[in-house]
């Protein structure tokens, strides 16, 4: 099973990874169509899809900072820019987080119409008060969602995330390989773009600029 990289490439295995993870779903064009979107990639119009295969959708889960439940419904009328990682990842998630917000820093009063989240892909660890510290050390702004085994796996299932528990050694906790894809849903809870885990803080401000600024469709 092919696990994500880190360093050189990562957005380009990440590309591969979640193409295993539907490809029984989409068909076997669908490697190459992904490879060829190893930039930023704007979906298809109106769809909220990738190669025609759809991303996103309901989920209920818990604010790890209120302990609300919230759904799906919750942000709708609002942008959401949703990543899945988890408090004990080493370098990817922390390295993007921050990413995700120097880029909100570039954007300037437009990133005001856009809802970060953090979905855990490892609930068992990231209990409530674990994930409302780790993600008050990025931004006030950054919701933390967990809730059950369930609940989780469910919400894994609709974005593509490709997760592998990976067992650790005597004195080391486990790893979670998992797919780094930066998701835009727009305030439909559509998909409206999905952003590769190398791309510049920049370049990210810039297509989320865009985005926000179009008229909807």
């Amino acid at each position: 099973m092919i696990k994500v990289l880190r360093g050189v490439g990562l957005a380009l295995m990440a590309l591969v990874v979640i193409a295993f993870a539907v490809v029984s779903v989409s068909g076997s064009s669908l490697l190459p169509r992904l490879e060829r979107m190893a930039g930023l990639v704007p979906t298809d119009t109106g769809s909220g899809t990738v190669a025609g295969v759809p991303i996103g959708g309901p989920f209920t889960l818990t604010n790890a900072a209120t302990g609300a439940t919230v759904t799906d419904q919750t942000y709708r009328g609002h942008w959401m820019l949703v990543y899945f990682g988890y408090t004990f990842c080493p370098d990817v998630c922390p390295t993007d987080l921050q990413k995700i917000f120097a880029a909100f820093k570039l954007l300037g009063p437009k990133a005001d119409t856009i809802t970060p989240l953090f979905v855990t892909v490892d609930p068992s660890r990231d209990t409530a008060p674990a994930l409302a510290r780790y993600v008050a050390l990025f931004s006030p702004r950054l919701i933390g969602l967990t809730g059950s085994q369930a609940a989780t796996d469910s919400v894994v299932s609709a974005y593509r995330v490709y997760v592998e528990k990976v067992p650790g050694t005597a004195g080391a906790p486990y790893l979670v390989n998992h797919s780094a894809f930066i998701y835009l849903m727009n305030p439909d809870g559509k998909l409206a773009a999905v952003y590769p885990p190398d791309v510049p803080a920049a370049d990210l401000a810039h297509q989320l600029g865009q985005a926000v600024s179009a008229p909807a469709s």
